[in-house]
């Protein structure tokens, strides 16, 4: 997989991707975790408006990897 820049694609409002904030250093968070994108007008520590469920605004993200059925 690659990382899509939040640029060119967002993901779909509800869905829980992968993420790279680069800035999230800033707050002692980690650079890259899970978020869930909520299309909503949050607001990170840097002025950025995006709209995924944490603070630091992400760069890029990818799709979670598809986990095999039982």
């Amino acid at each position: 997989m690659e990382w899509i820049s939040i640029k060119n694609e967002l993901p779909k409002v509800g869905q829980e991707v992968i993420t790279y904030r680069p800035l999230a250093r800033e707050t002692g968070d980690d650079i890259i975790t899970v978020q869930k994108y909520v299309g909503g007008t949050n607001i990170s520590k840097q002025g950025i408006v995006h709209g995924f469920d944490r603070w630091c605004h992400p760069t890029h993200w990818m799709p979670l990897p598809e986990y095999p059925e039982d």
